[in-house]
């Protein structure tokens, strides 16, 4: 480990402490809240000032220029829907300065959405990423296996080549093997196993449903793998295929298996425990459990306490939270579970298997796209685009067969259908991807 490297971690982890001493004062919910009020006052307070959406709206009257329990915020001010997020721009934005970074998120609920942020952004959401790993032993020092997608790839020319170089020395310096999950066949899934075996890592990262394929496809080499002493598999970006994957991926693996939620949008806001269930990183997001959802928990609205260029306030994710009996429905601190978005891997007529967040990630970059849904048959695949005008379907097909001819050359000729609107399930759910029979 280098000085500067050695330095990094000292300095990560020393927020990281820091930040569990402020757990560790705080744990009545009384106290809690009243912290909880504290920042969100003070992160309305900006946004009322700077954000037009939220300035318009105390102009208005249509909500207070502060709270006095979060009962009454949940109350006064309106949901942030993804259609508000697509549709509102620079209304949702801070206006104090230039953004510094883009967020795109991967379309993985079949409609991408972009967000505005700024670089201290990512500082918080260090933290936690680090706050939630250490539950499990592990630190920034420690080598890492981890099966993410190639979407660096997909792009042309220079400014590509220099993304993946960039990677590359980032994932060297870091200790980092990455294992490509986009493409992920059973044949594939015994190759990451034998990297993993071969790399010795500390942990392992991924992709749910890959962790989940890892795990069945190499669970002969249990032995193997539990003298390794891995410290965890994190799984995150969707909610596991099937009841039994946490299970099958900590039996073949020998270690726990963790989970951390968020999204690309709302960064990492709540980590698994070793104990079981969730902690929520409830000093930088607000949970509120909601309306029973057609899953069977409840419909999660999460507000982002520490400033951003885009302010998430009582944002709906998409997701359902199962919650912790004896837990707040606003503000609590744990929950038992995320019924969330779910991937999956689709076979192409070629034998090839692919991920389909490599399909979202061919989609997903383009803005006038409003939303996009997969159609998974024996005779292929097929897409159902909505634009956003009639004249961008031209452009539109042109990039993204380009880009799923560079995920696979059986998918260059892919059938697109442009349409009004996606039809949804009769518990109003969008699925990203649908399974035909024939």
């Amino acid at each position: 480990m280098t000085i500067v490297g050695a330095l990094r971690e000292k300095g990560i982890m020393h927020l990281v402490e820091e930040r569990k001493a402020f757990y560790d004062r705080y744990p009545e919910p009384e106290q809690r809240h009243a912290a909880t009020l504290d920042r969100l006052n003070r992160i309305w307070a900006t946004a009322i000032e700077h954000v037009p959406r939220y300035h318009n709206m105390v102009r208005s009257n249509q909500a207070p220029a502060s709270f006095s329990s979060l009962i009454q915020f949940s109350t006064c001010v309106p949901p942030l829907t993804k259609h508000d997020a697509q549709t509102l721009g620079d209304d949702l934005c801070d206006q104090r300065r230039p953004a510094e970074r883009a967020y795109t998120t991967g379309g993985s609920t079949g409609s991408p959405t972009k967000f505005h942020g700024w670089n201290r952004e990512i500082e918080t959401d260090n933290i936690n990423r680090w706050l939630g790993r250490s539950f499990y032993g592990i630190k920034p020092s420690d080598p890492c296996f981890l099966v993410w997608g190639h979407h660096h790839l997909l792009g042309t020319g220079h400014k590509a080549k220099l993304r993946a170089m960039i990677l590359a020395a980032k994932d060297s310096s870091q200790k980092r093997t990455r294992f490509n999950a986009y493409n992920l066949s059973e044949a594939r899934a015994r190759e990451a196993g034998d990297l993993i075996l071969k790399r010795k890592p500390s942990y392992v990262i991924g992709y749910s449903s890959a962790l989940d394929l890892i795990a069945r496809a190499n669970k002969d080499r249990a032995e193997e793998f539990a003298a390794l002493g891995l410290k965890a598999s994190i799984a995150c970006a969707e909610s596991y295929p099937r009841p039994d994957s946490a299970q099958e991926i900590a039996e073949t693996l020998g270690c726990p298996a963790a989970m951390e939620y968020g999204a690309v949008e709302t960064h990492i806001t709540a980590y698994t425990t070793p104990e079981g269930g969730y902690r929520v990183f409830w000093l930088d997001h607000l949970f509120e459990l909601g309306e029973p959802g057609p899953g069977g928990g409840r419909v999660v609205r999460i507000t982002s306490l520490y400033e951003r260029k885009t302010p998430l306030i009582r944002y709906e994710i998409g997701d359902e939270i199962l919650p912790t009996e004896g837990e707040p429905l606003i503000g609590p601190a744990r929950i038992q579970g995320v019924l969330g978005r779910v991937n999956s891997i689709i076979t192409l007529p070629d034998g090839k298997a692919v991920h389909t967040a490599a399909i979202s990630r061919a989609i997903s970059d383009r803005r006038d796209i409003s939303q996009f849904q997969i159609i998974d048959s024996k005779k292929g695949m097929r897409l159902r685009i909505v634009p956003t005008t009639e004249d961008a379907q031209a452009p539109i097909s042109a990039h993204v067969l380009t880009n799923l001819t560079k995920i696979s050359s059986s998918l260059s000729s892919t059938p697109i259908e442009f349409v009004d609107r996606i039809e949804q399930s009769l518990a109003g759910k969008t699925p990203l991807v649908l399974h035909e029979a024939g």
